[in-house]
């Protein structure tokens, strides 16, 4: 008899921790950004056919093809977005850029957006104070690969340090400045940790 009662309620603590379980990776999923638009291409994504008197803002958005300035051979392209007229153009820059989709919608387009494909990955706010940006984001960036990291690093980089009032970027993940060795692969070759890699730019 104790041992069916046992048996029994190991049954019910498997199933209460499958319950669990399943509740988790619903809230977990539910979390995820789901980028709404793709990034604009060609000539006129400048406003330049919008009629004269309609009020916009001009947007750039750090988007990355291939090129030889960093990580595995990628390089920033500036690419001009436009949207209805912002009072914050440097707010609306990022998340602008957060809601925009890892590809083109045209399959030979080189361009692309990795920020798109770190979908728990999400923009919470940027503070200004003496010409530096502190920008805040939420959750991880658990994405598709060591080549796309330094793409995201560069792209967040980008995005703040093209404004006049911004000299110097500082990021935080989950409030805490970013360190650059929590992605180290370099079985302890490199200066990381001792050396701590912040995510941190300065023009």
């Amino acid at each position: 008899m104790k041992k069916k009662i046992a048996i029994i309620f190991l049954g019910i603590i498997a199933a209460v921790s499958v319950v669990l379980a399943i509740h988790e990776l619903i809230i977990f999923h539910s979390q995820e950004r789901k980028p709404t638009k793709f990034f604009c291409i060609g000539e006129f994504c400048d406003g330049s056919l919008i009629e004269e008197g309609i009020s916009f803002e001009r947007l750039y958005l750090p988007l990355v093809q291939n090129g030889e300035e960093f990580g595995c051979g990628a390089e920033i392209v500036m690419s001009p977005h436009v949207l209805s007229y912002s009072n914050n153009p440097i707010t609306s820059t990022f998340k602008l850029l957060f809601d925009i989709k890892a590809e083109s919608e045209f399959p030979d387009e080189e361009l692309r957006n990795p920020l798109g494909f770190y979908t728990q990955l999400n923009f919470d706010r940027i503070e200004l104070n003496d010409g530096i940006g502190y920008v805040y984001l939420t959750g991880s960036l658990y994405g598709p690969g060591h080549c796309s990291l330094p793409e995201v690093r560069e792209q967040i980089i980008r995005a703040a340090l093209q404004f006049d009032s911004i000299h110097r970027v500082e990021v935080f993940l989950n409030d805490s400045l970013y360190d650059w060795c929590e992605q180290d692969q370099s079985g302890g070759e490199g200066p990381c940790p001792e050396i701590p890699d912040y995510w941190i730019a300065e023009k």
